[in-house]
């Protein structure tokens, strides 16, 4: 990823934007909600689909932007949209990784072509294998 400067500024901007807190929070009540009231998961998004989902999470409003193989989360404040973090499916790497004021971090390795088992990759670099639910 570079240098230990580009390492410290990433490791602390991962620490003042919640991202892996939002992440979670995004597929519970984002995805989850929209693939259980329309029956299609926004993960699977046609090129050129959107889906816009406005969110309150501990007092905050967010809004929730969804297309092929991208999430977009932007806390809004005073009415205005504030700098997206985007959480974005590489199709070539089987990989999700984080974008937030031009810093970006993979977050998970996809490690088989069904989707079974991943890689989560820990802001210290440390990976933990984990074995999806229920695919």
């Amino acid at each position: 990823m570079g240098d230990k400067w580009v390492k410290s500024i990433v490791m602390f901007a991962l620490c003042v934007v919640p991202v892996y807190e939002l992440a979670g929070f995004a597929d519970w009540a984002l995805l989850n909600t929209i693939q259980f009231w329309t029956g299609k998961s926004p993960v699977v998004l046609k090129e050129g689909e959107k889906e816009i989902q406005m969110v309150e999470y501990k007092g905050n409003q967010y809004r929730l932007t969804a297309t092929t193989n991208r999430l977009d989360v932007q806390q809004i404040v005073d009415g205005k949209p504030g700098a997206p973090v985007s959480l974005l499916f590489d199709v070539r790497t089987q990989s999700w990784i984080a974008s937030a004021s031009g810093a970006r971090t993979t977050l998970m390795e996809m490690l088989d072509g069904d989707g079974r088992m991943a890689d989560v990759i820990y802001p210290d670099g440390h990976k933990q294998r984990v074995e999806m639910a229920g695919n």
